[in-house]
């Protein structure tokens, strides 16, 4: 069971966020969710730069903020993230994020609503995460974390990819650079990660078209997250790519290459 506020009570409020954390994960298995949309700035409050992958330049960005927007901003982050209903005013015993620098004080004074609890869980202790990138070109690519527990290491996955601002206004977010990066998050099966890494893998690029795409297969050990193996996929046309070392796949068959990256034994 994913508890999304860490708490070893009974606490009726805190089951039943968890029982609809559960909800979701089920839901997930026969469909994508759509759990949220967080800016750079969010993750910062909620201690983005202290889970397992962040992106660097926003983390510079917040770790050079003035002391004043240091000390006041992470309460008005909080608030509108509150007013979204992801967050709920009360004192959970134990968030699942970790606090998040000068804003950890204030956030000890919230619970994780179930969706926003699930990209926490998930950010802060995944039982695996997948990086994905372009060989030598810097940009912002997708990732995604395995969410589960010691009796079942993989339930779903939280697919983490880089957004577009919404169509709103956000004045407050224009002069803020990456600190006002979108991230979208889904949660999914494993069949339908597999399936994303497949179809992100054969997209040829037209600026790089040499370029192999790389997918990094992350774990723990010893409190450390390592890469375990690196595949390296080109695709000139979209539809077949050739992996090194292992040949070449069309869709179904890459799709079952990226599965076995989900397999607990690897």
């Amino acid at each position: 069971m994913v508890t999304v506020t860490g708490s070893a009570g009974d606490d009726a409020a805190a089951a039943a966020r968890s029982a609809q954390a559960q909800e979701l994960i089920d839901r997930a298995q026969a469909e994508d969710v759509l759990l949220t949309m967080l800016t750079a700035m969010d993750l910062c409050v909620l201690g983005g730069p202290r889970q397992v992958l962040f992106d660097e330049a926003p983390a510079k960005a917040y770790a050079g903020m003035p002391r004043r927007a240091r000390k006041n901003g992470p309460a008005v982050v909080l608030r509108e993230m509150e007013d979204r209903g992801l967050l709920i005013a009360q004192a959970p015993t134990a968030p699942l994020a970790a606090p998040g620098g000068e804003g950890g004080a204030g956030l000890a004074g919230y619970a994780f609503a179930p969706k926003l609890g699930l990209v926490m869980a998930a950010r802060s202790r995944p039982t695996l995460a997948i990086s994905c990138e372009l060989r030598n070109v810097p940009s912002r690519y997708p990732r995604l974390y395995g969410l589960g527990d010691e009796q079942e290491p993989l339930r779903a996955v939280v697919l983490e990819t880089p957004a577009a601002a919404p169509v709103e206004d956000f004045p407050n977010l224009k002069k803020a650079g990456p600190l006002g990066w979108f991230y979208r998050y889904d949660l999914v099966s494993r069949a339908s990660a597999a399936d994303f890494l497949a179809r992100w893998s054969l997209l040829p690029s037209q600026r790089h078209p040499d370029a192999p795409r790389l997918v990094t297969l992350l774990r723990h050990d010893r409190g450390r997250l390592l890469s375990v193996q690196t595949l390296s996929v080109h695709s000139a046309d979209g539809k077949t790519a050739r992996l090194l070392g292992a040949g070449e796949y069309d869709e179904a068959g890459l799709t079952g290459v990226m599965s076995g990256l989900f397999d607990p034994q690897i």
